[in-house]
């Protein structure tokens, strides 16, 4: 099945490092620059790969934006179901 497939992708892809790309996403979710397609998709991809201190990480990140950030919101549900994953 698929996750026979990725495993088997993931073995072979030793090139692939999952906390370089968490890390990558953690800046981009701090980032006050990215949108919030961007952020969500980080966020994603931190709960894909992260572990539940890099989905804390990304919530302190949002909870770090400015109050009067429209997506401030819906970014912090993101990481609250980000984290209940773990």
């Amino acid at each position: 099945g698929a996750q026979k497939s990725y495993d088997e992708w993931r073995a072979a892809a030793t090139y692939f490092n999952e906390r370089e790309v968490v890390a990558a996403m953690l800046k981009i979710v701090s980032d006050a620059e990215a949108s919030k397609l961007v952020k969500t998709s980080a966020i994603d991809m931190i709960a894909a790969w992260g572990t539940v201190e890099d989905a804390q990480a990304a919530k302190t990140a949002v909870e770090a934006l400015p109050d009067d950030n429209k997506d401030k919101s819906s970014l912090m549900s993101k990481c609250d179901s980000a984290i209940a994953k773990f």
